[in-house]
């Protein structure tokens, strides 16, 4: 199998679910898909403080809103895990959309010019029509190995 078309597989069957999701949270009641939040600085946290939700419900009578996160009933796992490209050895095991891990030796990458791009966190591919945005959820950078929620990307 080749790798994009393992990962496009795993991409789908998650975009699948998170779409039937969405869908059923809009049938309970006013809300919106892909709700970004800023968090508390935490050199230890996430990536620029900053959190994209599943959902989130406006304002409740406490003043806050209600997040709801997915938790995908079933997983489309590859049965292949190993795979080369562009000279790169790719170990996928266990390989799930909504909580990737990549591990690295040396320095920590500069994720900067990619985080902007793919969490969008100044909305520049934002479209009013779209439900998704094509958006990465959160990045965390933990000793050598960087964790990713890819989101509706």
């Amino acid at each position: 199998m080749d790798f994009f078309v393992a990962v496009s597989a795993v991409q789908q069957h998650y975009q699948q679910q998170y779409e039937a999701f969405v869908e059923q949270q809009m049938s309970i009641g006013h809300g919106a898909a892909e709700v970004m939040f800023q968090l508390p600085p935490d050199p230890d946290g996430l990536f620029g403080d900053l959190y994209t939700v599943d959902f989130a419900f406006g304002p409740q009578n406490s003043g806050g809103a209600r997040v709801v996160e997915m938790f995908p009933d079933k997983m489309l796992y590859v049965s292949q895990s190993e795979f080369k490209y562009d000279g790169v050895d790719i170990h996928l095991a266990p390989f799930r959309w909504d909580n990737i891990s990549i591990g690295f030796d040396g320095a920590q990458p500069d994720l900067a010019d990619w985080f902007e791009k793919w969490f969008d966190p100044n909305d520049t591919r934002y479209v009013a029509t779209e439900v998704f945005g094509n958006r990465i959820h959160s990045v965390s950078l933990v000793q050598g190995q960087i964790n990713v929620d890819l989101g509706s990307a």
